[in-house]
């Protein structure tokens, strides 16, 4: 059995970090959304490596291992929510406080101070008990706080973002009408949120019966490495999302006869709503459009084989997410298929020229 998890465990690695290179150093659409899910499937990647350890017996060669992705552990889950916020509202950056979401993982670290500073032979007996009686890891007090009480903090710290992560979604799909081009995205925010879910009732259900009935560690291991292997094989057997996620489009802007929406958001995180109502997106969007068709109408530059939404930022001066939102939103369309569809427009618009009489389609395509 453990031959089974040692094998799963180092594919999962592999897929983990062949992922988010892709979201990370490849993808050129929508760069920081993907670079939050790249950096979410790299630290699900670096706990899968951590079950290659412990079922290995390698830990007990590399003892200065034990918890040191223990921190990591409270981002995923603010980070999966940053990631399905940054999809759904277009943002390109942080908000001011979003550097909060540090806090936790930098108190648990120096809580863990002391089993860091463990000299080696003491660390490796330390290993030695863990690994002989795996289901007691949560009996072990590692740091300053009692054993019981980390877990707990992670399981709520982690709920409160699952919540904000399903709340932000509801609210978007209550406010919008999606465009059939953005059905699967939608889908796949909803399975991502689905496999957190999963995810968080397993930890839970460990934690609160694993001291009383002694409980094996597998099967949050075995949930960590479901959840690399579904992230990563969705992403791959839809390489729209891994190679171009477009964003959903088609968000409802009130007009003047529309009754406005004034609730205040309750937290800090929860400004989805405000931030949509309030930042004039339409007139900006009508503005950016007689822009950008003024300056295709003058420069053909679209028929550029090599032509990237950089340059075009470049040529009319706009700010490259804002102009990338404007495309997402107006279109429902990543750049890529928009200057695709420029450049279908352009065949159409000349193609009963006289001088293309005599061209081929492939020679037209050209």
């Amino acid at each position: 059995m453990n031959t089974i998890y040692i094998v799963v465990s180092v594919f999962c690695f592999l897929l983990a970090m062949l992922s988010s290179f892709i979201l990370f150093f490849i993808n050129k659409e929508q760069k920081f959304s993907n670079r939050l899910l790249a950096i979410v499937i790299f630290l699900y990647g670096l706990q899968s490596i951590i079950v290659f350890l412990v079922y290995s017996t390698y830990f007990l060669e590399y003892v200065h291992f034990y918890r040191a992705f223990g921190p990591t552990t409270l981002l995923l889950f603010p980070l999966s929510y940053l990631y399905v916020r940054s999809v759904l509202t277009g943002e390109n950056s942080f908000r001011k406080y979003d550097w909060i979401i540090l806090i936790p993982s930098i108190m648990y670290a120096i809580n863990l101070i002391p089993v860091y500073i463990l000299p080696y032979h003491e660390k490796k007996e330390l290993i030695q008990h863990f690994l002989a009686e795996p289901s007691t890891q949560n009996k072990f007090n590692d740091g300053f706080l009692p054993p019981y009480l980390l877990p707990i903090i992670r399981v709520i710290w982690s709920c409160y973002f699952l919540f904000l992560q399903i709340k932000l979604i509801r609210q978007f799909n209550l406010k919008s009408n999606v465009s059939s081009l953005n059905k699967e995205l939608i889908k796949w925010l909803q399975l991502f949120t689905l496999i957190l879910m999963v995810f968080a009732s397993i930890h839970i259900l460990f934690i609160v019966f694993s001291p009383f009935m002694n409980w094996s560690g597998k099967v949050p291991d075995l949930t960590v490495m479901m959840i690399v292997l579904v992230i990563s094989l969705r992403l791959f057997t839809q390489p729209q999302l891994l190679y171009g996620l477009y964003l959903p489009t088609s968000i409802h802007f009130p007009s003047t006869n529309d009754k406005m929406v004034t609730e205040e958001p309750t937290t800090f995180f929860d400004q989805e709503v405000k931030d949509m109502i309030h930042a004039n997106i339409y007139s900006k969007n009508k503005a950016f459009k007689e822009i950008v068709d003024n300056h295709f109408k003058k420069n053909n530059s679209f028929l550029n084989p090599t032509y990237h939404l950089d340059d075009l930022v470049e040529e009319i001066k706009i700010p490259r997410h804002q102009l990338s939102s404007y495309i997402n939103q107006e279109y429902g369309i990543n750049f890529r298929n928009f200057i695709n569809k420029k450049r279908i427009e352009y065949i159409i618009e000349n193609y009963h020229k006289p001088e293309w009489k005599n061209l081929t389609l492939e020679a037209i395509a050209n």
